[in-house]
């Protein structure tokens, strides 16, 4: 599998598929269980420089399906739970269903 190439959000990148990673299985795996259940919190990944922390977060970004959220938000804040938006920012809401105000 060739690593896939996003030109319209990120230009010229190569971004490495996620299956294509090797003898990262406790990272794989925690990366998928907290995509299948996010009130687990999150994933801390961590390891010497160079073991691809980056990598394997970058490349699973890339097969989780998009979201609405606000636009230009830093953590993604829902357009739909106002409990959720972090204070000061624009309430532009970007997604599949085009732009629209939150």
């Amino acid at each position: 599998m060739e690593p896939r190439v996003d030109q319209e959000v990120y230009g010229p990148v190569m971004r490495y598929p996620f299956t294509a990673v090797v003898e990262q299985d406790t990272v794989k795996t925690a990366l998928i269980v907290n995509a299948i259940d996010p009130a687990i919190g999150g994933v801390l990944v961590s390891g010497p420089k160079g073991s691809g922390k980056s990598l394997i977060v970058k490349a699973f970004s890339q097969i989780l399906p998009d979201i609405e959220h606000v636009a230009d938000c830093p953590f993604n804040c829902s357009p739909v739970d106002p409990t959720n938006h972090v204070p000061r920012l624009p309430r532009q809401v970007r997604g599949r269903r085009g732009t629209a105000r939150c």
